[in-house]
């Protein structure tokens, strides 16, 4: 069995593609523009079609939500076209695709948790994208699993934009660590996610699911925790409003309650502060997760 993997050098790619070849797939990894150019329609289904993977996992994309609103055209064509791109390929190949997509499609005005059957409404440029990205895989695929995560955490990939290395990083520095008290969420560790992928892809039980860690924290309460389970002084971690901290609209409640997930794939995903408590004990181990 093969595997492609786009954005493999990323936060969740990387973890996606030893997760996959740690279960005996033969694994293609994309780690970005230096691999290919998703943008560019005659190349990617070229490589694609030359590869002939069972499956793909695309998990690359613009992922700042502030550069991106800057950037709009930019954000539309990677993550929108560029994942057309990918869909397109997956159906003249026949590979199933396992699209990365984002909790960010919901407006957060939902008083209660989100599930599969609520609609979509995104309040920002990367939340549209991303929608508009599931659109175009609905439209061109058969064999699909859209999946939406929530905010992750993570050893693995870039050092820069990673949680909890900036939060070490600041700290050891003597800097405050800014994060909003007023946006909840449902945060995944990407191993877990990862582990989950590789069992999701082994079924043809298609359709969209929302796939996180269970429970619900605020950014502030997941940046302290981490600081505390870290050793360092959570003090240094100081609750904020996100609309003073961010450029981009943020949803204030994408917090998960899935119907679809663990009883269409049977998995039980483990509470938000076990796994943090699981990345924290991982990361003191070896330092880094790559």
């Amino acid at each position: 069995m093969k595997a492609l993997v786009t954005g493999a050098s990323g936060l969740l790619g990387w973890e996606v593609a030893d997760a996959f070849e740690a279960a005996g797939y033969q694994t293609v990894r994309l780690m970005g523009r230096q691999s290919i150019d998703i943008t560019n329609t005659p190349e990617i289904i070229g490589f694609v079609e030359k590869e002939k993977p069972d499956v793909i996992i695309h998990c690359a994309g613009f992922r700042d939500l502030d550069e991106i609103e800057k950037n709009e055209a930019q954000g539309f064509a990677l993550n929108a076209f560029g994942t057309k791109n990918m869909a397109l390929a997956a159906s003249r190949t026949g590979s199933k695709l396992v699209y990365i997509s984002s909790d960010a499609v919901y407006d957060g005005e939902k008083k209660t948790g989100y599930h599969e059957y609520d609609f979509p409404n995104p309040v920002n440029v990367y939340g549209k994208s991303k929608h508009m990205a599931e659109e175009a895989i609905r439209s061109l695929c058969q064999k699909y699993f859209i999946i939406r995560p929530a905010w992750l955490f993570g050893l693995k990939g870039h050092r820069e934009n990673n949680v909890i290395f900036s939060i070490i990083d600041k700290i050891n520095a003597g800097e405050q660590v800014l994060a909003s008290g007023n946006q909840f969420c449902s945060p995944s560790y990407t191993l877990d996610i990862a582990e989950a992928l590789v069992k999701v892809a082994s079924t043809e039980y298609y359709g969209t699911y929302l796939v996180s860690n269970r429970g619900a924290a605020s950014r502030y309460e997941v940046s302290r925790s981490i600081a505390e389970f870290l050793g360092l002084d959570g003090g240094k971690v100081i609750e904020a409003e996100s609309g003073k901290i961010r450029l981009a609209k943020r949803a204030a409640n994408t917090v998960f309650e899935s119907i679809a997930f663990s009883r269409t794939f049977g998995i039980a995903m483990a509470p938000w502060k076990d796994a943090l408590e699981r990345c924290i004990a991982a990361y003191k181990k070896t330092g880094a997760g790559n």
